[in-house]
């Protein structure tokens, strides 16, 4: 029994540290992105990201949890416009437009919460007169945060989906009009 124990405890501790030292050789900075062309000018789908207010409407997290509560600041569109979130699904964490360049960029600071800190970014390219690609860009940097890097590995696959989810909500409405969100 005594054998037993001591070879259990070597092995745990063999791999106790395994997961320390490929957590520490892992890269500590992730991303994901999609990308959609919507057939609309930049000035059309442009105002429906770069508003806070309008992105509810196509948001792929307010289609996953409508009880979701918003707080907004006075500002809801453009530069510095912010709001915080807390929802059963969504969990809680707030957003702020940091840039915010016409019909070509966004950029907002993400602040999850106890989860940590990223960025995301718009981009609006246009490919002809009446279509844009429209690329969403999500990144972050877990730091020494062990668990955050290993997460960050399945960055792409986690996100990924809703990020596609969102992008086809967008599409939508800004090719019909047609909201695929009930939002106050």
């Amino acid at each position: 029994m005594n054998a037993f124990l001591k070879w259990t405890g070597v092995t745990l501790g063999g791999l106790i540290a395994l997961f320390l030292i490929v957590g520490l050789i892992l890269p500590s900075k992730y991303a994901a992105s999609r990308s959609i062309t919507i057939n609309a000018a930049p000035s059309t789908v442009f105002p429906l990201v770069n508003s806070l207010k309008e992105q509810q409407k196509w948001s792929p997290w307010r289609e996953t949890d409508p009880a979701m509560r918003i707080d907004w600041t006075d500002t809801t569109t453009g530069e510095g416009a912010k709001y915080s979130w807390n929802g059963p699904v969504a969990g809680q964490g707030s957003m702020e437009i940091v840039k915010s360049v016409e019909n070509r960029s966004i950029r907002t600071a993400l602040d999850f919460a106890e989860q940590g800190q990223a960025m995301a970014e718009w981009t609006f390219e246009p490919v002809s007169e009446s279509s844009v690609k429209v690329t969403w860009a999500f990144s972050g940097d877990s730091g020494w945060n062990l668990m955050g890097r290993y997460f960050g590995l399945f960055m792409d696959s986690f996100i990924g989906p809703d990020f596609e989810r969102g992008l086809a909500n967008l599409k939508k409405l800004a090719e019909t009009g047609e909201a695929t969100n009930q939002v106050e």
